[in-house]
């Protein structure tokens, strides 16, 4: 936490609240003092914007910093305070290029706890078109872009992938479209992609939900993968059939894990980068 100077005035311990400095005939704001003690310097004032954020209903696309800004902060103050997640709370991308949780950034010297005691997602990627189109890569569950603590005591999951379609085929002058793959898993889920055109079309697969990726769709040239999904928060599947659609890859639990000094680790499902 910040460090306080207190003053006694009128017998009452009071804290002060602006420290400064009489430079010629100007005031200027002090952000940090300290005593030399011995031959060690020791700070015993600091003026770091303090907070204490709880996270109480399910939040999309949340920015820590731009909270913090939210509640008065400058932008340039070290800060210090924890931001929580309730037990049975979802923090989530509703996008593959967003992050479910992402810190923002923080001057150095700041002191920032994030305690998870929900569930953070990224979002899950959608299955790729029938006549083998490429599954969607799933998103990113949290991003730390400056210096802090993680207490994990649930889980951080990057999106599932989405399944590649299946692959068309002709057969005797008829066109047989392929199936489309499932969406990824994750709280906001992949879509099921489009069955591939034909003069026979193929089934759209499935979207994906909180946990489980969709189906592939059924198609005469190749069924759907399968969006990723399970605990594992997995890739998609590939295509059935000749030449089919790849799927796409999960998406990363954490991104800046060197940022991170975690507390503990929790369940993390996806890439750790």
């Amino acid at each position: 936490m910040a460090k306080e100077l207190h003053v006694k005035s009128g017998g009452v311990w009071r804290k002060v609240s602006e420290l400064s400095v009489k430079d010629g005939d100007v005031w200027r704001t002090i952000k940090e003092a300290y005593i030399k003690d011995g031959d060690v310097w020791r700070q015993y004032y600091s003026a770091a914007f303090e907070f204490n954020i709880t996270i109480a209903s399910n939040t999309a696309n949340y920015n820590l910093a731009t909270a913090v800004s939210g509640l008065g902060w400058n932008g340039t103050d070290k800060v210090e305070g924890t931001c929580t997640i309730n037990n049975g709370v979802y923090v989530y991308g509703t996008s593959t290029g967003v992050y479910g949780f992402r810190t923002g950034v923080f001057p150095a010297g700041s002191s920032v706890t994030i305690i998870n005691n929900g569930e953070i997602h990224g979002k899950g990627g959608n299955g790729g078109a029938g006549n083998s189109g490429a599954g969607g890569a799933g998103g990113h569950a949290f991003y730390a872009e400056t210096a802090v603590t993680v207490d994990n005591n649930s889980a951080i999951r990057g999106g599932g992938g989405g399944g590649g379609g299946g692959a068309g085929i002709t057969i005797i002058k008829t066109g047989y479209g392929g199936g489309g793959g499932g969406g990824g898993s994750g709280f906001s889920p992949g879509a099921g992609g489009a069955g591939g055109s034909g003069d026979v079309p193929g089934s759209s697969g499935s979207s994906g939900t909180t946990f489980a990726g969709g189906a592939g769709g059924a198609g005469g040239g190749g069924t759907g993968g399968a969006g990723g999904s399970g605990g594992s928060r997995a890739a998609g599947s590939t295509g059935g059939g000749v030449s089919p659609g790849a799927g796409g890859a999960v998406g990363y639990a954490v991104v800046g894990n060197g940022n991170i000094t975690w507390q503990s680790l929790g369940t993390r499902e996806g890439t750790i980068g």
